[in-house]
């Protein structure tokens, strides 16, 4: 059982070794150690081992989903990103930037292989739910956004990737919609495709 339990594992774990380079080397490497811990029954150093490699390749999906959040957009620019611990969530990557253009300022929020945005982005994606609760809805590069309220914007991009744009006091929907405009959801979309 044991076995079958780090064969799956390790199975989940093998699409993350498309990150290439040195990142793709020491998950393999860690893969490795974590079959030769579990043929010693070293459970202990086994799941500290299993969970620094999910570190890795959650660290690896976060360099992947930074990309998508530029430090600029168009006349909009951007403060550091900022990641989010969503360990007590059960995983996944988020990142935000905030950009400013004069006064206004918008904070874009992208959640990866969360399963807590999991349960909620089918919701997201259901337009005739999102018809009957009223709620405003605007079309971005072919995705629905729907407004939570007047400054903020939340889409499901992909089955594993959620999207939120929300604005100060300064902003309107024409500022968040315009802002969302300018990242490349098409591409955001592929990576919540991709092996990260």
């Amino acid at each position: 059982m044991k076995r079958r339990f780090l064969m799956l594992f390790m199975a989940a774990l093998v699409p993350s070794l498309a990150v290439g380079g040195e990142e793709s080397a020491a998950i393999a490497t860690g893969l490795r150690e974590a079959y030769k811990l579990n043929e010693k029954n070293d459970h202990q150093a086994l799941a500290a081992k299993l969970r620094e490699l999910l570190k890795q390749v959650e660290q690896a999906g976060a360099k992947k989903l930074a990309g998508h959040l530029p430090e600029q957009l168009g006349e909009w620019k951007g403060a550091e990103l900022k990641p989010e611990d969503l360990t007590l969530a059960g995983g996944g990557i988020s990142l935000s930037r905030t950009y400013a253009n004069g006064e206004k300022k918008i904070t874009v929020k992208a959640v990866k292989d969360s399963p807590v945005a999991g349960k909620f982005l089918p919701l997201l994606q259901n337009e005739q739910l999102i018809a009957a609760s009223g709620r405003k809805t605007e079309r971005v590069d072919g995705k629905l956004g729907v407004y939570e309220n007047e400054r903020k914007l939340q889409m499901a991009i992909s089955d594993t990737v959620y999207l939120e744009v929300a604005g100060n006091e300064k902003c309107g929907t024409n500022d968040i919609a315009s802002l969302a405009r300018k990242l490349d959801l098409r591409a955001l979309a592929q990576l919540g495709k991709a092996a990260v």
